[in-house]
């Protein structure tokens, strides 16, 4: 599972339950969802605490994620091409594809 660092920092991983499919913690009989204890999480080297620079955290939990049950579904993540084009397209320049 991939998430914001800052939200994490300074916790160990087996202190962390994560809430796969649930989307307001507040209230988690609301929905169908998944708690999985944190086995180990990698923070990106790189992550500042004061710019919050590179703020990525990868989880691998405890137990599989059987994905299209009970709320969970992985994301799609935009391809380099989407990403490529997509920040073309905010700045307002044209691109050429020869």
């Amino acid at each position: 599972m991939l998430t914001a660092a800052h939200c994490v920092n300074g916790n160990k991983a087996e202190d962390i339950t994560v809430y796969l499919g649930l989307d307001n913690i507040q209230d988690p009989s609301q929905a169908k969802h998944q708690s999985r204890i944190a086995q180990i999480h990698t923070t990106d080297p790189g992550f500042n605490t004061d710019t919050y620079e590179n703020d990525i955290v990868l989880f691998e939990m405890e137990t599989p994620v059987p994905f299209y049950q009970e709320g969970v579904e992985p994301a799609c993540l935009a391809s380099q091409v989407e990403l490529f084009l997509r920040l073309f397209l905010e700045n307002k320049k044209i691109v050429l594809f020869l």
